[in-house]
């Protein structure tokens, strides 16, 4: 009688699989990471905007807690001494970041949460399409000024915030071309785009 066995598959075979499988991984996995890390990002930082103009509204509730004679603060413009780190305590902000300093970076900023950000100087202020009145410039770094890349567009964002206690993306009128799919002529515009892209990095 004629026996059947079940052929296997010999080790040449086999090191060509794990070999493909391998190549495989080695493309793949990191594309996984980083759509993941953009997600992370988008919703971060929208998390961090959404804080802001909370505790910027609380802060004008604060200002308006002090006042004696019956007057009234409705907007920040009548905020006395308004600055990152006045707003800080209003939205959560913990421990201080180290110190950083370039041609148009000011010290003393603060983290909040996993959340860095810090003042920009007021001279850099771009105007916006929105129609009150920006009183105060800054940066978010959606993972820590110790961590990379610190670069513009990655993790790190600009916006503007108004007397209204509106968070203002840089960038409103420039982002379609200066951050555009593979043709980013300025990265500070992502800003913008991913607010408009419904806070998802898709660049």
């Amino acid at each position: 009688m004629k026996k059947n066995f079940k052929k296997g598959f010999t080790l040449s075979e086999l090191l060509v699989t794990l070999t493909i499988i391998g190549v495989v991984a080695a493309v793949s996995i990191p594309q996984l990471v980083l759509g993941f890390q953009k997600k992370q990002t988008g919703s971060q930082l929208s998390r961090v905007v959404s804080q802001i103009e909370l505790g910027c509204q609380n802060l004008i509730q604060y200002e308006n807690s002090k006042i004696t004679d019956g007057s009234y603060i409705n907007t920040l413009s009548a905020v006395p001494d308004l600055s990152v780190e006045k707003l800080a305590p209003f939205i959560g902000a913990a421990d201080t970041d180290e110190t950083v300093s370039t041609s148009s970076i000011k010290s003393n900023a603060f983290l909040t949460g996993p959340l860095f950000m810090q003042s920009v100087f007021a001279d850099e202020i771009t105007p916006t399409e929105d129609s009150n009145k920006v009183v105060l410039q800054f940066l978010i770094d959606v993972n820590g000024s110790k961590t990379k890349p610190n670069a513009y567009g990655r993790d790190i964002f600009e916006f503007s915030l108004t007397n209204s206690c509106k968070v203002v993306p840089y960038g409103l009128d420039t982002y379609k071309t200066a951050c555009a799919n593979g043709n980013i002529t300025d990265a500070r515009a992502c800003s913008a785009r991913v607010v408009a892209d419904g806070w998802k990095v898709t660049y």
